[in-house]
């Protein structure tokens, strides 16, 4: 496991639940409003900033303090030794919370079908033909035609609803707008929960030159009230 950040105790992670997040390097999007650019750079094997060992320490002295266990990243699915790592903190008797792009849809079904996960947080990006534009992945050859990638993605979309789950959209104002946040709900499975989520440049973005802006507060508030769906 690439393990670059921890964060010990988090209340926001997880809403509901104290949690150790733990985030994963490595990612095969490049969306230019990322705020982990490190953790996007970063190959998905490099060495990692944690071992296995002192992460599964850690969370065995802090199993009495935490409610769950949080991966993310970059993108935790792209780590080779996922599985076998989640089987272990699954020891702990702890909530285990993924969050994934949902490009490996392969893993997802195996992580669900060990039982591995208990909440899944799935970024769905935008509407399909729009995918390669916001992804950055037009041009990245780890993952392949675009057509495939969307395949990917609904079928990702389509295993969350085997357990608990939410999707979530970061929206900015040059990327998506009301009809094409209408065009997404109609081409992905109805979830649990969706989230919009306003876009901040915190001054430290993957892509500062891609000129993004917010929405105002007021106008993220209409347009969740017009999908009826939830803003963060």
């Amino acid at each position: 496991m690439n393990i670059q950040g921890l964060v010990k105790s988090s209340l926001i992670d997880d809403p509901g639940y104290a949690s150790t997040v733990l985030f994963c390097g490595g990612c095969n999007f490049r969306c230019a409003y990322c705020h982990n650019p490190e953790l996007v750079k970063a190959k998905a094997e490099a060495q990692a900033r944690f071992s296995v060992d002192s992460i599964l320490e850690f969370i065995s002295r802090r199993r009495r303090f935490i409610d769950s266990v949080c991966l993310t990243g970059g993108e935790p699915t792209l780590q080779v030794d996922l599985v076998d790592f989640l089987r272990q903190l699954r020891s702990f008797n702890l909530r285990l919370k993924l969050d994934t792009n949902g490009s490996r849809p392969a893993v997802l079904e195996q992580l669900l079908a060990e039982r591995l996960v208990d909440y899944i947080a799935l970024d769905i990006k935008g509407p399909p033909d729009l995918y390669p534009q916001i992804t950055g992945t037009a041009e990245n050859e780890n993952c392949g035609r675009a057509t495939d990638l969307v395949q990917s993605i609904l079928a990702s979309a389509r295993l969350v609803l085997e357990t608990d789950h939410e999707y979530r959209t970061t929206v900015c104002r040059e990327q998506l707008g009301l009809a094409d946040l209408r065009r997404m709900q109609e081409a992905f499975p109805r979830p649990q929960r969706w989230y919009l989520q306003q876009f901040r440049d915190t001054g430290d973005i993957l892509n500062p030159a891609a000129g993004l802006h917010a929405y105002s507060d007021e106008e993220m508030k209409q347009l969740g009230e017009a999908l009826c769906v939830s803003v963060r």
